[in-house]
């Protein structure tokens, strides 16, 4: 027999993590940033690979990742994980940086998500 799971027990959506990407690939870096193709390429791969690493290597569901659990020691830990898989430094660099524009995105969206 399964556990009913109720609503409460998920975040609200606005604090989850993963929620605002779509919105900051496709609206903000293209049309409002006016950044390159190449650039958005570069961030949703970065972001993608992060996705991976917070679902597969921390087992943590993204309808409970939030904002607040992508603390400073969590993105080391990435980062981390990024270079004993090989990754050269420009590409670990990379990656920490669309996550770091990423929040900036999302913290001036809604500053009380992210704390």
């Amino acid at each position: 027999m399964s556990k009913k799971v109720k609503r409460t027990d998920f975040p609200e959506y606005g604090s989850l993590f993963f929620s605002k990407v779509t919105d900051f690939l496709d609206i903000y870096l293209v049309k409002q940033a006016g950044k390159s193709f190449y650039t958005r390429k570069s961030y949703k791969t970065g972001l993608s690979s992060f996705y991976d690493y917070v679902t597969e290597s921390l087992r943590i569901s993204p309808m409970h990742f939030q904002f607040s659990q992508c603390s400073y020691q969590l993105v080391l830990g990435y980062s981390e994980h990024l270079q004993n898989l090989q990754k050269k430094n420009s590409t670990v660099n990379a990656r920490i940086a669309a996550i770091k524009s990423y929040l900036e995105y999302a913290s001036d969206c809604d500053a009380a998500n992210i704390s």
